[in-house]
């Protein structure tokens, strides 16, 4: 296939080329992503590469059938290398974009134009500084679906700060029952405590607010 500039096939491993079913979109038809089955068969997704949430919400779209086009980063040592292996990115294949390039933008929003969903989880205006936000995506494709995976949204004093699980269950408050190292036990410190060491501990009487 010939390269264009910015634009590097990388093929996921464990996935064999297949005839496409989209004659009629001619980037999509140009990578030969794999016709698939299922109840969105035919439907066409873009994931920009990014952390667990956004490929495990691409996997189940891919197992449902949809024809998932999965973006990452290109490798800057320069070596000709395939994307780590990762569970998550089963059922797809993918291509490397540098998105810091127009040309790779370029690309990206070409994908765009004959796609059904997008999916990014860049944090709040990065997709916009870097040229394919939803306003410039919609010009291209009003019919797309463009999908954002943020960890606090796109607003709000949090917005702009990563997200992971222990930040969620420590601002809900679940951590606070396990306490921290040193102070004196609590309940699930004290049932730690007797499966190490076989004995009981005091717990002091627990103070709901």
């Amino acid at each position: 296939m010939t390269k264009e500039r910015g634009f590097e096939p990388a093929g996921v491993p464990g996935v064999a080329p297949r005839a496409s079913n989209a004659g009629h979109c001619p980037a999509w038809q140009a990578i030969g992503v794999d016709r698939r089955t299922g109840p969105l068969e035919g439907r066409k997704v873009i994931e920009v590469a990014s952390l667990a949430p956004a490929p495990l919400r691409c996997m189940v779209l891919a197992d449902l059938g949809a024809e998932v086009l999965r973006i990452d980063r290109p490798d800057r040592s320069g070596r000709q290398q395939l994307p780590p292996v990762d569970p998550l990115c089963r059922s797809r294949r993918s291509i490397r974009l540098d998105l810091k390039n127009p040309a790779g933008v370029d690309i990206l929003l070409r994908l765009a134009a004959e796609s059904d969903v997008l999916v990014e989880a860049f944090r709040p205006g990065v997709a916009e500084r870097l040229g394919f936000g939803p306003d410039v995506c919609a010009e291209r494709n009003p019919r797309l679906i463009y999908t954002r995976m943020t960890g606090w949204g796109q607003d709000g004093p949090l917005a702009t700060t990563a997200g992971h699980d222990i930040d969620y269950i420590a601002v809900s408050g679940t951590l606070d029952p396990i306490g921290r190292e040193g102070e004196r036990g609590n309940a699930v410190q004290a049932q730690i405590h007797r499966r190490e060491t076989r004995t009981g501990r005091d717990v002091p009487e627990l103070d709901f607010p």
